[in-house]
């Protein structure tokens, strides 16, 4: 192998080594920031909204809905799906 070609993968090597310890270093980072947020929960102050919407179905799509008498879970109809 020619000096000029080992030097070429040597300088690769480099490049890649410290590209590579960089992510490795941000995702760390993120790891820890994320534990710590996870672990102290109660040291971050912060209030819950709760927000409750209504809405009525209108009486051609309730025609859409059939309750079965069998307690097997049904996805909903297109219908409603779509509305």
């Amino acid at each position: 192998m020619k000096a000029s070609q080992r030097a070429f993968w040597l300088r690769q090597f480099y490049q890649w080594h410290w590209i590579s310890a960089a992510m490795c270093l941000v995702g760390m980072l993120a790891y820890a920031v994320t534990g710590i947020t996870l672990n102290h929960a109660d040291d971050i102050k912060s209030e819950p909204q709760v927000r409750s919407l209504e809405a009525m179905l209108p009486d051609s799509l309730l025609a859409a809905i059939e309750i079965p008498d069998d307690p097997v879970k049904r996805p909903l109809p297109p219908v409603l799906r779509d509305w």
